[in-house]
């Protein structure tokens, strides 16, 4: 029953106690004489139909019909048992509900049937009244019944109508996601990307980037899908985008914006069936991204090589203990990484580098003697300067907010 719809059991009661004059013989003589009338009911029922459903101006719904007709039998035969009313005898209408949603009949069809049913039924109960002589709280209890039943019939139709909904957006949901997936991962031909995409909105004839993000909370998930949909739509063409994984992941026809407190990487952008060269561009942008905490729109362009920074690891893992082992065992190794790596930022320029760690660059000049001196390598040196960059920056990338919040996020999709 809907919120603040009358307690109809209740007025039942009410109505039986207010008029005990009720004669249970009357009630089942209502009841059949109705009863009797059944094929003259369905044919009323019918023509209204026709005459007020456009849905119906061809043709009637001969299952609807046999619904209405089971129903009916089920509220009439009550009433004349004075029993009070429910939702029993509804399942048939349920049954065809769904059957007619899913071939797309419209809800406001199958409202409207149900009112019209329940009109007819009444013209015929106040005629049978009349007829006999009955007392005409018969036809108020029965009037109780019948928009009792029709409250709940539409109910349930509703509820039908709502459900399946849910379902369908569930069904397209995962279709889409299943689609973009085998998209971004280079799993379908071009002739399926050809007659596929059109269905999830993406025009084969142009080209698109690959996008990733990596939120954390339902709150930048929106909002990244948000400014990916405001930033990334071109004419009428839209982003395709779906949470993949924990991943925000899609593709755009043009190029996203992030916002500066957002991150979202992205690929160069190419035709729809070799997105999955976009998509792989992306996703080493943004985990370079994610060790070197920076925010908005970025590509493997302007990432450059801190990209490399984290790529060979077994290598690297080989030269870090080699080089940057000694620097562990002593106290202010942080301070020597720290120093190294601003001097290569700042282009080996001591004066530039003292001011941007505030201390003299006499400090500099020690704490570069000493670096060169525990790990042996000497940044006048291009292969010691190009060494000494990778594994600096490599061990910048391992630690620090960004790798915590990863290995956090990692362990949860993991868990």
């Amino acid at each position: 029953m809907t919120a603040g719809a009358p307690d109809f059991a209740a007025r039942y009661a009410e109505l039986r106690r207010t008029k005990p004059d009720i004669d249970p013989r009357e009630a089942r003589g209502v009841a059949e004489r109705v009863l009797g009338r059944r094929d003259e009911l369905m044919g009323n029922i019918a023509r209204a139909f026709r005459a007020g459903i456009p849905a119906y101006s061809d043709h009637t719904d001969e299952d609807l019909l046999d619904a209405i007709d089971e129903i009916v039998e089920t509220v009439v035969r009550r009433v004349g048992n004075l029993a009070p009313p429910g939702r029993e005898g509804l399942e048939p209408l349920e049954v065809l509900a769904r059957r007619r949603v899913l071939e797309g009949f419209p809800l406001e069809a199958l409202i409207r049937s149900v009112q019209i049913g329940t009109r007819e039924l009444m013209a015929i109960v106040g005629e049978e009244v009349a007829d006999a002589k009955y007392d005409v709280s018969i036809v108020l209890l029965l009037h109780e019944f019948a928009w009792d039943w029709a409250n709940h019939a539409t109910e349930t139709i509703i509820r039908v109508h709502r459900e399946l909904d849910l379902e369908r957006t569930r069904h397209d949901r995962a279709r889409r996601a299943e689609f973009l997936r085998a998209l971004l991962h280079g799993q379908l031909s071009p002739e399926q990307v050809q007659s596929e995409g059109p269905i999830h909105g993406l025009d084969p004839a142009i080209s698109y980037v690959a996008f990733r993000a990596r939120p954390v909370g339902e709150r930048e998930v929106l909002d990244l899908a948000a400014a990916i949909g405001r930033s990334g739509t071109e004419g009428k063409r839209r982003p395709l985008t779906e949470l993949i994984e924990g991943d925000l992941v899609g593709c755009a026809p043009r190029r996203p914006a992030a916002g500066e407190h957002h991150l979202i990487a992205v690929g160069q952008p190419v035709e729809l069936p070799r997105l999955r060269e976009s998509f792989a561009d992306a996703t080493i942008a943004l985990d370079a991204a994610e060790a070197f905490e920076l925010t908005g729109t970025v590509d493997l362009i302007e990432i450059g090589p801190r990209s490399l920074a984290l790529a060979a690891e077994r290598s690297a893992t080989r030269l870090d203990a080699h080089h940057l082992g000694p620097l562990d065992d002593l106290g202010g190794a942080a301070e020597i990484e720290l120093t190294a790596r601003t001097l290569l930022e700042c282009d080996q320029h001591v004066e530039q580098t003292a001011r941007e760690l505030h201390v003299h660059p006499n400090t500099v000049r020690y704490r570069m003697n000493r670096f060169r001196t525990l790990t042996g390598l000497d940044l006048r040196q291009t292969s010691d300067v190009v060494t000494a960059w990778w594994l600096l920056n490599r061990r910048a990338a391992g630690r620090g907010p960004a790798a915590e919040r990863r290995a956090g996020l990692d362990r949860r999709l993991t868990s």
